[in-house]
């Protein structure tokens, strides 16, 4: 029998908490040259102690930081143990969408309820969900996040009535019900409704963000989700690009294109304070 009565807890970063009005989604690539790695680590450690300071000044605004590191980077860190999921995001190319593979060593996930605030840089079934458990016990309340940046072309899914938009989704428009697929067909509800050979459904933690730059005639939807199995999260985007148990794509990819995608690592807030030295 193992004994707990010594364990120190463990926190995470602040990942399972409310939608907030606000997001900023920064990833980062890191400068090659050795002491730029030195300078974002000290950024990075200390990432709680900035946001507390600048989140202080209006303490309603929900200020929160979460941090995630990726494969190459953490390799650069050089730590002994590695997260046992942890791997770069890989282009998942169907039969007619792809979902393509983009750089990013840093991630900052900015959270608030103003939007000024954002930029201004600084238990429960969602938390088993979204953080590693004790299965991979050094890293245990960290998180795998992916992201990606979907463009929709609002004009051709405005043209479906709500019976196809119903569909495709697989949830009713006004009141969000399930909805049986039909035959031959898979709503994006069932491809990214994981279950395991025991019957177990697996869910996942999603922070998806709207956005738009009507300037640009750009309109979409930031993906994140935050898992504590990143395989999961790649099973489920598996089955929207190249098909489930139909083999047939996710609908919601012909009014939705994925620009960008990547993988990374949100250490619990000791680990993350750790590695400033």
């Amino acid at each position: 029998m193992t004994d707990y009565t010594d364990r120190v807890p463990i926190e995470p970063q602040s990942i399972v908490t409310p939608l907030s009005q606000a997001a900023v989604f920064l990833v980062l690539t890191i400068d090659p040259a050795e002491q730029a790695l030195g300078r974002v680590l000290e950024v990075i450690s200390d990432i709680g102690g900035l946001t507390r300071a600048v989140g202080f000044r209006d303490l309603r605004g929900r200020l929160s930081c979460n941090v995630g590191i990726g494969s190459d980077a953490w390799d650069r860190l050089h730590r002994p143990q590695r997260p046992a999921q942890l791997r770069r995001f890989a282009e998942i190319r169907g039969p007619v969408h792809i979902a393509p593979a983009t750089p990013g060593d840093l991630l900052f996930h900015i959270r608030a309820e103003r939007s000024d605030m954002c930029f201004d840089p600084t238990g429960s079934a969602l938390g088993e969900s979204a953080l590693i458990q004790s299965d991979d016990a050094s890293f245990e309340g960290g998180s795998y996040i992916v992201v990606q940046k979907y463009l929709h072309r609002l004009d051709r899914w405005q043209a479906l009535d709500t019976g196809a938009q119903e569909a495709i989704i697989g949830r009713t428009k006004l009141d969000n019900v399930e909805l049986e697929d039909a035959p031959g067909q898979e709503s994006h509800k069932s491809l990214t409704t994981i279950v395991d050979e025991h019957g177990i459904e697996h869910d996942i933690l999603r922070d998806n963000m709207p956005f738009g730059r009507p300037g640009h005639a750009e309109y979409g939807t930031y993906f994140i989700g935050y898992a504590g199995n990143l395989w999961v999260i790649e099973q489920m985007l598996h089955n929207m690009f190249v098909g489930g148990k139909t083999g047939h794509h996710d609908r919601i990819l012909d009014y939705s294109t994925a620009i960008t995608g990547s993988t990374f690592f949100a250490p619990s807030n000791s680990l993350l304070t750790s590695l400033g030295g």
